[in-house]
């Protein structure tokens, strides 16, 4: 499965933090899944 995400808010700038933040969100989603991330 292929995904393309676009990070983005109205009320502020987002970061590495953010970025990283929602990045393990997925991950732990896609293990719990049986599934994991591609590195680049």
């Amino acid at each position: 499965m292929a995904w393309h995400v676009l990070l983005q808010s109205d009320t502020k700038t987002l970061g590495e933090k953010d970025m990283s933040k929602f990045l393990q969100r997925v991950e732990g989603a896609a293990v719990r899944l049986g599934g994991e991330l591609r590195s680049e």
